[in-house]
């Protein structure tokens, strides 16, 4: 019964995340690479300095009330 409540709860905050993300999906390990190619580069990333950058299929926007 726990289990089951568990699985629930998981699946509800599935729904939460799903919600407010645009891209409707989590994302695959192989979609970060072009990030961290782009931070390691030492010519495309060499004149990123103290940013954030977020690869999360749009979640921060709808988190920060960017989307509307």
């Amino acid at each position: 019964m726990a289990y089951e409540c568990i699985l629930y709860e998981l699946a509800d905050r599935v729904a939460t995340i799903m919600s407010q993300t645009p891209m409707n999906r989590f994302g695959n390990p192989e979609e970060l690479v072009g990030a961290a190619l782009l931070l390691l580069s030492p010519v495309a990333g060499s004149f990123v300095t103290g940013t954030e950058l977020y690869v999360d299929g749009g979640f921060n926007t709808t988190a920060l009330g960017l989307d509307e």
